[in-house]
């Protein structure tokens, strides 16, 4: 089983520290910890449940793949809320820094993962989000929405304009401007769709889509986009 002293300890003498996050909670004693929300039930034609995904377990499945790459590669990492508890978004931007304190790292970047929600069920697609403004975020964010769309792995939906002209989109969302190193919010396409929430249930589909992220970290990286 993975704990707080593995998913925090330092694998290697890189000097950057990726802290990862799982938006929202998790399923626990059979209780999913942010329901009713966050989650969306799909009936068959007798209207019987089919199946149900829950957004906070499947953000902590990708993450745990992502984890799993990273320390096959001897990236040091954090997991900020690997517990199922439903933490606010603004205490797990903060517990980054606090992760990169306690790590004695010079430096570090944090990715949450999400999956998306939204009234029309035919839209889908891939989307990053940044803070506002021109950030560190921006160049972490840009490698991660070309990694993924190099990789073909859905539609892609940039948040491209002629007043800002990079891929992601801005939000001052809590996590975002909860912590004071680069942060970036991976929004992985729409669980309101019904065909996409079961791709994304499926562990070989997580698996790719959680390297593709895990290459763009190994990019950004390389490049010190985090300074």
């Amino acid at each position: 089983m993975i704990n707080r002293i593995e998913l925090s300890k330092v694998f290697d003498s890189t000097n950057v520290l990726v802290s990862l996050s799982a938006g929202h909670g998790g399923v626990f004693s059979e209780r999913y910890w942010t329901a009713p929300n966050k989650m969306k039930r799909f009936y068959n034609e007798a209207g019987q449940t089919e199946f149900t995904f829950y957004e906070g377990v499947f953000n902590r499945q990708i993450v745990l793949r992502i984890i799993s790459y990273l320390h096959n590669w001897g990236i040091s990492y954090s997991f900020t809320n690997f517990t199922h508890n439903d933490i606010h978004p603004r205490k797990r931007g903060k517990q980054t820094d606090i992760d990169l304190a306690n790590s004695g790292l010079p430096y570090g970047f944090g990715i949450e993962i999400h999956a998306n929600y939204f009234s029309k069920e035919s839209v889908r697609g891939f989307e990053i989000y940044t803070s506002k403004g021109i950030t560190k975020s921006d160049r972490i964010a840009s490698t991660i929405y070309e990694q993924v769309k190099s990789d073909n792995l859905m539609p892609m939906r940039s948040g491209y304009s002629k007043v800002d002209p990079d891929v992601d989109k801005e939000e001052n969302f809590a996590y975002l401007i909860g912590g004071i190193q680069p942060l970036v919010l991976v929004e992985v396409d729409f669980f309101s769709n019904e065909d996409v929430a079961k791709s994304l249930m499926d562990p070989i589909r997580q698996d790719k889509i959680a390297h593709s992220i895990s290459k763009a970290i190994k990019k950004s990286i390389e490049n010190e986009e985090y300074i």
